[in-house]
C-alpha cells in the first residue's frame, strides 16, 4: 500500500500585541530613554583629550544626577513618539508546508514493513 499527504499550516497570528501597545500606550509615557546630545552630533572634549562639554558630563565621566534630575524629575512624563502599526502589509504569518509519502507491505500472516519519508519545509518570518 502506498500512502501519501501535503499540507500546508499556519501559526496563530498574535494580534494581541499590537493592539495590547495601542490602547494601553498613552500619548504620554513615564518610562523612555533620553539620549545627548539631542542634535546627533559627537561632543567634541573627549576626542580633543578634554573633559566631556556635555553639561551632565562636565566635571569628568561621571554623571551630574542633580542636573539630570533637574531637568528630569521623578515621574516626568514625556509625549510618546512610538508608533503602533496593527495592519502592516510587509507583515507575514508563520507557516509551514509538511510533505509525507509511505509504502507498507505485509510479509507473513502477522508483520508488515513499512519505509515513510516526511519532510517540512518551515518559512519562519
Amino acid at each position: 500500500m502506498v500512502r501519501g499527504g501535503y499540507g500546508l499550516f499556519f501559526d496563530k497570528t498574535a494580534q494581541e500585541v499590537g493592539l495590547t501597545a495601542l490602547f494601553t500606550g498613552g500619548i504620554f509615557s513615564d518610562s523612555f530613554t533620553a539620549t545627548f546630545p539631542a542634535a546627533g552630533q559627537a561632543d567634541p572634549g573627549p576626542r580633543n583629550g578634554q573633559f566631556p562639554t556635555n553639561p551632565f558630563l562636565v566635571n569628568g565621566p561621571t554623571v551630574d544626577r542633580a542636573a539630570l534630575e533637574a531637568l528630569y524629575p521623578a515621574g516626568s512624563k514625556i509625549k510618546n513618539t512610538g508608533g503602533v502599526s496593527v495592519n502592516n502589509p510587509d507583515r507575514t504569518v508563520q507557516h509551514s508546508q509538511e510533505y509525507s509519502i509511505g509504502y507498507e507491505r505485509q510479509v507473513g500472516g502477522s508483520a508488515s514493513v513499512s519505509a515513510d519519508y516526511v519532510r517540512i519545509a518551515a518559512a519562519i518570518c
